[in-house]
């Protein structure tokens, strides 16, 4: 799981699909962008693995799903 995609919504009524691919495992939160990015479950989850060592790159269809700040 060398490369992996983040990608978050704000709503639970937005669609993923615009961010999805097929060829890698994603990590997919539904919060709003103001919340800091290790307070968010699937970020905190993210943020083990690339610790462990097992992630050496994430993906983001844009900048702004990481956060506003």
């Amino acid at each position: 799981m060398e490369q992996v995609k983040y990608i978050r919504v704000s709503t639970k009524e937005q669609n993923t699909s615009r961010q999805e691919t097929n060829d890698l495992e994603q990590f997919i939160d539904v919060c709003s962008g103001s919340i800091p990015f290790m307070e968010r479950p699937q970020a905190k989850e993210l943020m083990g693995y690339i610790q462990e060592g097992d992630v050496s790159h994430v993906i983001v269809q844009s900048i702004d799903r990481l956060g506003r700040n």
